[in-house]
């Protein structure tokens, strides 16, 4: 609904407003307009949706069974700390990437800050710790983090993709506002699988770090 409600907004801007009243029902830029719009809540609802996948696993790993609502209250307790740990990693990374030269150190951070959810989550901080946790975790494997989290990633991108090619054949009549609701809603559908995989990923980090730890090896680099 957010999603909707910021596209109706934006489509009221002139610039915007000319270029869809160009367009066949919804068409090309209302597509464009709908993923712009919905990759911003889309980076949102996984790292709340992560959360709570952390949150589930942990409870089945404990055999602490807690069902999707006790899982989303415990996530929205601590909404305030992935807000704020989300916010510092997007302004860090995407003022890295504005500066071009940066650019290379806006990719390792990105991906260093993949585990940013389920440290919250499990390890209960928030903001810069958060984010320096994560970087901790991803140390020294770097190169499988990055490949793994872009197969996920990718996969949940062209089922979107797909997605919202079908239904704009399928919903062609149906306001943009509209549109874009049922896009998200869709695209929401698969989040879960690509959670699931990143909380995998803290778990086997988390595994590693202890028995470095315990073996009291150097920490890698990377």
């Amino acid at each position: 609904m957010v999603v909707g409600l910021l596209v109706v907004l934006l489509a009221q801007l002139p610039v915007i407003r000319s270029l869809l009243d160009g367009d066949v029902e919804i068409g090309l830029v209302g597509v464009v307009l709908t993923i712009m719009v919905g990759s911003l809540g889309h980076v949102v609802g996984v790292v709340v949706a992560t959360a709570t996948t952390a949150t589930l696993m942990r409870g089945m790993e404990e055999d602490d069974h807690l069902s999707a609502g006790e899982a989303y209250r415990g996530t929205f307790a601590r909404i305030g700390d992935l807000l704020t740990a989300l916010l510092r990693a997007v302004l860090f990374v995407g003022l890295l990437v504005v500066s071009i030269v940066g650019i290379p150190w806006g990719v390792r951070q990105l991906v260093r800050y993949q585990l940013l959810a389920p440290v919250v989550a499990l390890e209960r901080v928030g903001g810069q710790r958060a984010l320096d946790r994560s970087s901790e975790l991803v140390r020294g494997h770097w190169f499988p983090v990055a490949g793994v989290m872009l197969l996920l990633n990718g996969v949940v991108f062209l089922v979107n993709a797909l997605a919202g090619l079908l239904l704009l054949v399928l919903l062609s009549g149906v306001p943009l506002w509209a549109f874009s609701i049922i896009v998200t809603v869709f695209a929401s559908l698969v989040v879960p699988y690509a959670s699931i995989g990143t909380v995998r990923l803290y778990g086997d980090a988390l595994a590693r770090r202890h028995a470095i730890e315990a073996a009291g090896e150097r920490e890698p680099v990377g």
